[in-house]
């Protein structure tokens, strides 16, 4: 019974969390909130992957590097080589995740804070070259004049954007830990 009454309370916490994500901004009237609103779920999914990657008994301190790699992946591909969105959102994942597993292989065999500072060292290197390369980059400036979504023509309609996107990938990283892989 104790079971039972545990998962409807977590079934009603979950649907009230995502009416509250979708139905909330629009009653905002401020375009500065909804962009609060926008940064507040991007860094719950990247909060959410910390937590995957806890669960695997390591503590990451540079997956924000990888972030920031799809996130200049995407808006180059956009701006300088001419992808539609959809083409450029989904590179944008490839090019950090193939890194990513490259260099997984040789960092997973680290333990403990060995493994942190291996990460926190990588985030950093990704930083300084996105700092350094500033003819690519921008620099310390970043990306002038990322032309905006077809379509989109809010604040709003990107906090829905987003907000679909983050719910995607809290499931798949729910099911992920669901799952006998990621048991």
């Amino acid at each position: 019974m104790v079971v039972k009454t545990r998962s409807v309370l977590t079934a009603l916490a979950w649907s009230s969390a995502i009416l509250l994500l979708f139905f909330f901004p629009s009653m905002v009237s401020s375009d500065y909130w909804v962009t609060v609103f926008i940064n507040i779920i991007i860094n719950i999914l990247l909060a959410a992957s910390l937590r995957t990657i806890m669960l695997v008994g390591h503590i990451s301190l540079g997956h924000v590097g990888f972030m920031a790699m799809g996130a200049y992946c995407s808006a180059l591909l956009v701006m300088k080589a001419g992808f539609p969105f959809a083409a450029a959102f989904f590179c944008a994942g490839l090019l950090p995740a193939t890194i990513a597993f490259m260099i997984g292989y040789p960092f997973l065999r680290v333990k403990g804070v060995y493994f942190a500072i291996l990460t926190l060292l990588t985030g950093q290197i990704i930083r300084l070259v996105a700092y350094s390369w500033a003819d690519l980059t921008g620099g310390q400036l970043g990306l002038i004049g990322i032309p905006a979504v077809g379509g989109f023509e809010s604040t709003l309609d990107y906090f829905y954007l987003y907000a679909g996107i983050v719910t995607i990938g809290l499931a798949v990283l729910s099911l992920l830990e669901r799952s006998e892989l990621g048991r």
